[in-house]
């Protein structure tokens, strides 16, 4: 089996015609922009050595400047995720693609260093929340928590 299998297999997953549509248009964007290919095209190779910044150079900034919204923007992103889904699950790749690279995260496609930033400020939040939670005394399950401080 081949990626223009895993290509035809996942359009035939999809309900409308409408969907097939549309969601053909944007994968068929998406790769040439990335890759200048056609997506049944697309070898292995392509799909594990694209990264967010070559995603977001050679798609989203282009765009971008070509006056097209967030939100069409973000329209590419849930089709091609689930064309290399496919892909991974019919097993064509020697090993799985991430698939989580062609998330759009709602951040113009965040780097890694503004990822690792929110995940420190997540975990930090989390620490808070234990605290506070820490601060309450539950005497029974069915009672109300109430401040150690009241």
């Amino acid at each position: 089996m081949e990626v223009q299998d895993a290509y035809l297999s996942w359009i035939n997953t999809l309900n409308s015609p409408h969907t097939i549509r549309s969601y053909q248009r944007r994968v068929k964007r998406l790769s040439l922009a990335i890759w200048g290919k056609d997506p049944w095209k697309l070898t292995y190779n392509d799909l594990k050595s694209v990264t967010r910044a070559d995603i977001k150079q050679r798609f989203y900034n282009p765009v971008r400047k070509q006056g097209i919204s967030q939100d069409s923007i973000k329209s590419y992103f849930p089709p091609f995720k689930q064309f290399v889904e496919k892909i991974n699950q019919l097993g064509i790749s020697p090993e799985r693609v991430n698939a989580e690279k062609f998330r759009f995260t709602g951040q113009v496609l965040s780097g890694k260093r503004q990822l690792e930033n929110r995940l420190a400020a997540i975990e930090k939040e989390i620490e808070d929340i234990k605290a506070i939670l820490a601060t309450y005394d539950y005497k029974e399950i069915n009672e109300k928590p109430t401040y150690k401080g009241d």
